[in-house]
């Protein structure tokens, strides 16, 4: 007979008593601008410019990718307190 300690951890998506699986708890999906940031990170400048244009960020010609990307990404936040 096995004791209370050597009985294995059911891991997510086990089988249940009566041979149902387990709910598994499901991943939220990240929103804001970390999330945002990286999905920026994978443009160009040339198409972060474009964006940059398209909501107005002053300055945009002389920032660098990552300044960019960093800007785009807190647009939405200052938006939203006006």
């Amino acid at each position: 007979m096995l004791e209370a300690d050597q009985i294995p951890a059911a891991s997510p998506g086990a089988r249940a008593a009566g041979g149902k699986k387990a709910p598994v708890a499901k991943k939220r999906a990240r929103s804001g601008p970390a999330a945002k940031g990286r999905e920026l990170a994978g443009l160009t400048k040339a198409e972060l410019c474009e964006k940059a244009a398209s909501v107005g960020i002053p300055g945009r010609s002389s920032m660098s990718q990552d300044q960019l990307a960093d800007a785009l990404a807190h647009t939405g936040r200052d938006r939203r307190k006006a």
